[in-house]
């Protein structure tokens, strides 16, 4: 089997997976749903747990392959398993991501610092990785045509699994109403969007070494 059409099955079984996952979360029994969703359940655990291995996969590339590229991806998957353990709330007046954090009364001038710090430092490898992805993607198209799919899927998956958090609720503020089963599904399909996810970044970077298109300095 070529490395393309190899990485093109693996692409394919991981979608596959996670929708299978969906399904199955969604049809199984409340007991079983309460130990697979939910906080400190298995698919949030092992999200948290594939972030932090894209970290350490991302930091031993950038070591072998001397790459700025990933040593950003090591960076934004690292934060990304930190907030996977609420890290972003957890020693904090309350979530350093949400807007009203910044202007609240309630909230010391100290957090609002640290907080602003850190939002920073991932903004700023979020806008350097992306120049350096269109960089690479400029100079060999052919190449980094897998790569680009792979990424744009896993950026694809957070956003819908943030549009779908508590998507329920924001429905209800404007006057939609929900079933039981459509919620329960949104909130399966947003749990399993979030394991994909690093899952993908995995797979987006065994695309990258194997392929080896430009390694970007």
């Amino acid at each position: 089997m070529s490395r393309p059409l190899y990485i093109a099955t693996l692409y394919a079984m991981l979608l596959i997976g996670v929708i299978g996952l969906s399904i199955v979360v969604v049809n199984s029994s409340d007991s079983w749903r309460g130990k697979l969703m939910g906080e400190g359940q298995f698919i949030e655990v092992a999200s948290c747990v594939l972030w932090f291995v894209c970290a350490l996969v991302s930091t031993i590339g950038a070591l072998r392959l001397t790459s700025t590229a990933w040593a950003y991806i090591g960076g934004v998957t690292f934060l990304f398993g930190l907030r996977e353990l609420d890290f972003d709330k957890k020693f904090t007046t309350m979530g350093i991501l949400k807007s009203k954090f910044y202007f609240s009364d309630t909230v010391p001038i100290g957090e609002k610092i640290i907080g602003f710090a850190i939002v920073l430092l991932l903004l700023f490898l979020a806008v350097a990785l992306v120049r350096l992805f269109i960089q690479t993607v400029r100079k060999n198209k052919y190449k980094a045509r897998w790569v680009t799919g792979i990424a744009f899927t896993a950026f694809a998956m957070l956003a819908a699994a943030k549009i779908l958090d508590g998507l329920p609720r924001k429905l209800a503020d404007f006057g939609f109403e929900t079933t039981p089963f459509a919620a329960q599904l949104f909130v399966a399909a947003e749990e399993v969007l979030e394991l994909g996810a690093p899952l993908m970044v995995l797979l987006g970077l065994y695309a990258h070494y194997t392929t080896r298109y430009a390694r970007v300095r």
